[in-house]
């Protein structure tokens, strides 16, 4: 015992330990729920108490040293330099360090798998430089069926998302539909909100002639495909000019209006769009 310790018997089962004024209590020991405290007059108070049942309750900690955690850990917020992946064995097998540069270095594969509401997962992120291999099981398509379009979020083995096509009339009196390439009319249904497309086809099933507008981002690039064989009817306006996609064409392009020279004007329709690779399968 401490010299000058004071130490005070109470009734109800109870020890306290009393401060040097005597007045104030520094801890103590009760047959109750919470059998020791420190730092309160009762444990209800207590900033520091230890459950009957062993539970610990702390205001703060500071432990040094190596130390084991067994259950279930719950925080709010935390700050680590690194986590590691153990196997059964308790041998480190992977990991996440944090840089004091604000990055955050993934040791080992990550796997993000699974679905939701009947879709497969999705990562969002704003920008993705890939080092190494890049590779998709399936493209980001839109089927355009003249005035109306179905958006493929969850994938082409899956329903599409309609969405109405909002039209417009060129200096000739002709109508076109704007065809979105980034979250498509997600103001119809937000399900498109952030769909980068990058396959639109055109699936009209009707003779008629359907001219387009494509709206895409400067240097985004789209392929574009007539699916009917049967009809040339899909103009797609580049450059102030109608681009006539065949039946069973294929093509390639490209935004690129902030670099053309000399600059196309301002107010053509397709400003900036240029045409690449492109092929006519025939199979009628």
């Amino acid at each position: 015992m401490a010299q000058n310790a004071i130490l005070r018997f109470m009734q109800g089962n109870q020890l306290l330990i009393m401060k040097s004024d005597n007045t104030t209590v520094a801890a103590g020991l009760v047959g109750g729920d919470y059998p020791l405290w420190i730092g309160a007059t009762t444990p209800t108070d207590a900033p520091y108490k230890v459950s009957i049942a062993g539970k610990l309750y702390a205001t703060g900690a500071v432990i040094s040293g190596d130390s084991t955690f067994e259950g279930t850990l719950k925080g709010v917020s935390g700050s680590f330099t690194r986590l590691n992946c153990v196997n059964d064995a308790g041998n480190a097998v992977g990991g996440i360090s944090f840089g004091s540069d604000g990055r955050m270095w993934f040791d080992g594969d990550m796997y993000h798998q699974g679905t939701k509401d009947s879709r497969s997962l999705r990562f969002y992120t704003s920008d993705l430089w890939c080092r190494g291999v890049f590779g998709a099981r399936e493209r980001s398509i839109m089927v355009v069926y003249g005035s109306y379009a179905y958006v493929y979020t969850k994938g082409a083995d899956k329903a599409g998302t309609y969405i109405p096509l909002t039209s417009g009339t060129s200096s000739n009196n002709e109508t076109y539909y704007i065809v979105p390439c980034y979250s498509p009319r997600y103001d119809y249904n937000g399900e498109t909100s952030g769909f980068p497309v990058d396959t639109v086809i055109f699936r009209i099933t009707s003779s008629a002639t359907y001219r387009y507008l494509l709206s895409l981002a400067v240097t985004q690039r789209i392929f574009l495909v007539n699916a009917n064989d049967n009809y040339n009817n899909v103009q797609v306006y580049a450059n102030g000019t109608k681009q006539t996609l065949n039946g069973g064409s294929m093509h390639h392009c490209m935004q690129l209006a902030d670099f053309m020279y000399p600059s196309p004007n301002s107010d053509w329709l397709g400003r900036g769009l240029m045409f690449g690779a492109s092929n006519d399968n025939d199979w009628k």
